[in-house]
């Protein structure tokens, strides 16, 4: 896994401006809203967290519907990674491990042929695992939120319009 740097990645410190989600005006579009942090929802991250023993949270990198995302620093390598805390409904941790099949087969096709190598152009995943959320299910069985873990990427489409003025 490569060592990077925040500032290699072209993260500032505007992206850990909300960290807190019930700082985020909910009809901002910069925030996923309080009222997403539901039964089956969005599980509550916080800074200094460390998931799967390994890897702490820094600071919020961005959300989506399925999702939110997270800088974390490795505790294995040093280096950064992106954590993606996906919702806990049946149907998004479904959805995940559709992209978990995805992603892991599109990586077995940019192995190394002699020396040269066949990248996918596709995001790398590193690692994904379960995380025990704080609700329970209709049968009282604490939710599991699929947790992804991805190479940093530069920031996002709607950062990018953002930064030139919707231009």
């Amino acid at each position: 896994m490569p060592t990077i740097t925040p500032a290699a990645a072209g993260l500032h410190a505007q992206q850990a401006s909300y960290a807190d989600p019930a700082q985020v005006d909910p009809n901002e579009s910069d925030g996923e809203g309080e009222d997403g942090y539901v039964n089956g929802g969005y599980h509550r991250v916080k800074l200094g967290d460390v998931y799967n023993n390994r890897y702490r949270v820094i600071s919020k990198l961005g959300w989506g519907h399925f999702s939110t995302v997270w800088l974390c620093e490795d505790g294995s390598s040093g280096g950064y990674v992106a954590l993606k805390v996906q919702k806990s409904a049946r149907q998004y941790a479904e959805a995940a491990y559709d992209e978990i099949e995805i992603l892991s087969r599109a990586s077995e096709n940019s192995g190394v042929n002699g020396h040269q190598t066949y990248p996918t152009g596709v995001v790398e995943l590193f690692d994904y695992f379960e995380h025990i959320g704080e609700h329970l299910d209709s049968k009282g069985q604490p939710r599991k939120h699929v947790c992804m873990v991805f190479e940093v990427m530069g920031p996002n489409v709607l950062a990018l319009i953002k930064q030139y003025n919707f231009k």
